[in-house]
């Protein structure tokens, strides 16, 4: 993609700008996508999706507090969207509010209440960082209502009745797993 070719003609079009912030990001040339969010956003400062994915590459370039500030500027257009909260929950685990991004993760799940991701990583976090065990349980339960043979939150739930000191129950979660059918295959050996 030759940059900014498009717009030679029409520096003023807030389409453009989006539409090449969109080819940039996914060639992964995150800090020319950001400034084509932000041409888009001096034409257009309430719309939903350039500050969406101008959180997005902040996220990927590392800069959190921005990429956090540009997802909660999406939720003032679209307060009820499920990616937002979502991707707002995915920052505040990075930057180490726990608390907080469990709260986002409750706001995305009153989008989609049977979300197994909103569920299974509001688990992750109530186990991993707060050790909230029956919580993260209850949460890997809810998230198997959605796909019943999910490897990770069986898994997840055996780690969260081991801290409990459930351990057959523990031991019944893991062997949950063994009567999986897994998609991928261990590749054998290889004998020079």
């Amino acid at each position: 993609m030759t940059i900014y070719r498009s717009l030679e003609c029409r520096p003023d079009s807030y389409q453009d700008w989006y539409q090449q912030g969109n080819g940039l990001r996914d060639e992964q040339r995150y800090q020319e996508a950001l400034f084509s969010y932000e041409r888009a956003l001096e034409y257009k400062p309430h719309d939903y999706w350039a500050w969406y994915w101008r959180g997005h590459v902040l996220g990927a370039l590392g800069d959190f507090e921005k990429a956090l500030a540009s997802y909660k500027k999406a939720l003032e257009n679209q307060p009820t969207d499920y990616w937002a909260w979502c991707q707002q929950g995915n920052i505040l685990r990075e930057l180490g509010h726990y608390e907080e991004a469990i709260a986002c993760f409750d706001q995305a799940l009153k989008s989609r209440p049977d979300d197994y991701w909103a569920w299974y990583n509001r688990g992750y976090l109530a186990l991993e960082e707060l050790d909230w065990y029956e919580e993260a349980i209850a949460c890997f339960e809810k998230a198997r209502q959605t796909r019943p043979k999910d490897y990770w939150s069986w898994y997840r739930e055996g780690d969260a009745l081991r801290h409990l000191g459930r351990y057959q129950q523990a031991v019944a979660s893991y062997e949950q797993i063994s009567s999986f059918k897994l998609y991928y295959k261990i590749p054998k050996k290889r004998t020079p």
